[in-house]
């Protein structure tokens, strides 16, 4: 009789202290999850604000060596969109993300957003907007790009 009600207690210990692991496990996994995804949000920012800067040399340090860019039914690579995109300009342009969704891995992560940018060239301002998607891939503890999707919003029907 003793040995049931002692086995039990210990049974009970045993089942609370798995139940408090696996608390602490979910709330550590949740952190990480929380931290990595405003590193990739940052990230994001950060690589628009290369492009706002003609930072070639910031944007190639953001990407992984094998990044693509689906830009308008085009695809380019790294040299490819340096080509198009990188260059000198007095225009200024500012970006505004509205992030709608993110689910991150272990070592890969997908984002979607919508990108408002506005061009201001000190005689007029224009204003572009993008749905676009990004693959995140973490190479040695630190999340580059992969790959970015955008299609340009058009005028609603």
């Amino acid at each position: 009789m003793i040995y049931h009600r002692v086995h039990r207690e210990m049974n009970h210990k045993t089942k609370h202290l798995i139940r408090i692991i696996t608390l602490l496990f979910s709330v550590s996994a949740f952190s990480q999850n929380e931290n990595d995804s405003l590193l990739i949000t940052r990230l994001i920012i950060d690589d628009y604000e290369t492009l706002s800067n003609v930072d070639v040399n910031g944007h190639i340090s953001n990407v992984t060596d094998d990044y693509i860019l689906i830009e308008d039914g085009n695809i380019w690579d790294l040299e490819d969109e340096i080509k198009y995109l990188f260059n000198p300009t007095k225009v200024k342009r500012t970006n505004e993300f509205k992030f709608l969704n993110i689910d991150i891995g272990n070592e890969t992560a997908v984002d979607i957003y919508k990108l408002k940018s506005t061009f201001d060239d000190k005689r007029k301002t224009s204003e572009k907007n993008w749905s676009e998607s990004i693959v995140c891939k973490k190479i040695n503890g630190v999340w580059k790009i992969s790959l970015i999707h955008s299609t340009p919003i058009r005028e609603k029907h």
